[in-house]
């Protein structure tokens, strides 16, 4: 036989060539391997797949595409496709999350709905230290009852660790929105009362008494507008000629509308506004000096939202129409006039 090499005649049974010293020994096709991190490509039936491998803070990530006809497919794939993302945050706590989550999801809302969020967040502290995924429902539970009382203030928890729990699903932080399921108690509405008319005079005298404060209070019982529409008036938005003013909150309508005004509040107006804001204080000092407000003239502890809400409806024991109330009322949906 020839030689696999130098090609000269040997004999058949020679292992080695006497003349050139080469393996007569058919070579073993040695199988290609990929470079460490550039990942893996396999057969599978009539198509291949890639694969790709990483470790990521001891944990292991499997990245895989397959269907491909051809191998070179598979090698482009793997060739072109970065797998150079982030590490994924799992050691997150419940503090830092929500940092993350309300940076870009307090974009757009409105103030309202950041307070309600906040508060919220500030009823969640025994949390704040933990990791996100060692929090389950039952912890979340837990807090919701011994942090709030009532059915609105546990309802604004569990939306924002349902909130928080979207985005930490969305960012592959976390696989499930334990916060679906926190149990909230009955809803009971009460009716919402309202200031008397005798309590409005009462209020009245105890403003013309020199106590300003109370003028809010006639402001709001008189025009509808809220703590947050006082404390959002610009005074440069104020007319007093015309008898109008344009602001508020929480709506694009309530932002908008015009805020009619009678006569008799223009003095009271052009007192109460400062150089730039109308009401220029936080709500919990306004909340303080309002219950105070209502104990010197003698009237019923009621909520600042009781202005609103008589302001309403002493419009609709008049017989005004609903859609003015609506109009006057700013409200946005004609079912909440109604």
């Amino acid at each position: 036989m020839l030689c696999r090499k130098c090609k000269k005649e040997i004999p058949k049974e020679n292992a080695f060539c006497h003349y050139c010293g080469a393996s007569q020994t058919e070579p073993v096709k040695r199988k290609r391997r990929r470079a460490n991190g550039k990942g893996t490509i396999y057969k599978r039936g009539y198509t291949y797949t890639a694969m790709k491998t990483r470790f990521i803070a001891g944990e292991k990530e499997v990245i895989t595409k397959g269907g491909f006809v051809r191998k070179k497919d598979a090698e482009d794939w793997l060739a072109s496709e970065s797998f150079d993302r982030l590490p994924r945050k799992t050691s997150l706590t419940f503090k830092e999350l929500y940092k993350e989550w309300s940076e870009i999801a307090y974009y757009g809302l409105s103030d309202s709905r950041i307070g309600a969020y906040k508060i919220a967040y500030e009823r969640c502290k025994p949390l704040w230290t933990y990791r996100w995924n060692d929090i389950i429902a039952m912890d979340m539970q837990k807090i919701v009852n011994e942090q709030a009382d009532t059915y609105y203030p546990k309802r604004d928890m569990r939306n924002l660790m349902s909130q928080m729990a979207k985005h930490a699903i969305e960012n592959n932080y976390f696989e499930r929105n334990y916060a679906q399921y926190i149990k909230l108690p009955e809803l009971i509405e009460k009716e919402t009362p309202t200031f008397k008319p005798e309590e409005v005079i009462a209020l009245w005298n105890d403003y013309q008494k020199g106590n300003d404060f109370t003028g809010y209070i006639i402001l709001m019982l008189f025009t509808g507008m809220s703590c947050g529409d006082l404390m959002a008036q610009k005074t440069e938005d104020i007319h007093l000629d015309e008898r109008y003013m344009i602001g508020g909150v929480k709506t694009k309508k309530r932002k908008t509308t015009e805020i009619v005004f009678p006569e008799i509040l223009k003095d009271v107006i052009k007192k109460l506004a400062g150089e730039n804001m109308l009401l220029e204080m936080s709500e919990e000092t306004f909340r303080k000096n309002f219950a105070l407000a209502l104990e010197r003239a003698n009237v019923r502890q009621l909520r600042p939202h009781a202005c609103r809400h008589t302001y309403l409806t002493r419009l609709a024991l008049a017989d005004v129409q609903a859609a003015i109330i609506q109009e006057m009322g700013r409200h946005t949906n004609y079912k909440t006039t109604l």
